[in-house]
Parts: structure tokens; sequence; C-alpha cells
């Protein structure tokens, strides 16, 4: 396992799990019951978190010979500052603590995106997601 920066070449596999992933959430059933698309809804908040200079995105790999070049991502996450955006993590890699991995030691206290692991004491802020 690595743990590195995200790449320009690393975006189209973090865009489409995060828009699929938060698919099922409440916020997704609330935007398409407005009639207005989930998912280019959610396309554009990602892009839009993930174009700031102020967001990092970390990304692990399976890197089995030490060159991360073709190596599948297992996870990522994307935070700014003290405020968790996403985590991610491929299904056959969760219970592991990756995704602990992934935040670091970073002190969070508020998330843009409500999920099922949301740590306790962090509270959600969606405001957040436009700078």
């Amino acid at each position: 396992m690595l743990l590195r920066e995200g790449r320009a070449e690393d975006l189209p596999l973090v865009l489409d799990s995060w828009v699929k992933s938060y698919a099922g959430s409440k916020f997704a059933e609330s935007i398409r019951a407005a009639g207005i698309s989930y998912e280019r809804f959610q396309d554009l908040v990602a892009k839009n978190i993930l174009g700031r200079s102020s967001t990092q995105l970390r990304v692990a790999v399976w890197d089995q010979d030490g060159d991360d070049t073709d190596a599948p991502i297992v996870g990522w996450s994307a935070t700014e500052g003290s405020v968790v955006h996403y985590v991610w993590v491929r299904p056959q890699w969760r219970g592991d603590g990756l995704s602990k991995t992934l935040l670091g030691e970073q002190t969070y206290t508020a998330a843009t995106h409500k999920t099922r692991a949301l740590p306790a004491g962090i509270r959600l802020d969606w405001m957040r997601v436009w700078p």
C-alpha cells in the first residue's frame, strides 16, 4: 500500500466513484425529488472542490512492485484544512482502517457530505462545498 498525492490521471476514477457512491444518499434523493439531475449536480460539486488549490487529494494505491504508475487505486480522500469533503474506499478494502490512514493525523471539525462512516464530533457543513 502506498499513499500519495492525487494526480490529474486519478480524476476520472475519483469523480466517478464520488458521484456513484453518494448516489444512494438522502441528499441525492432530495436533489432528484426536486427534479434536478443528481449526477450532473454532484459532478459539478466534486469538480468545484477538487479544482481548488487548497484541496488536498490523497490516494492509496496497491503498489506491489515499487512503481505506482499503473498501481490500482484502492481509496482516496479529499480534504481542505479542517474539512473532510469525501473519503472513498473500494468495498473489498473497507473495515481495515484505510479511511483513517487516508485522513492522517489532521483534526477535522466539519464535513460537506454525510455518510454512514462520518465520525462522531465532525459536524455536517454543506455550505463549505462552495468557496
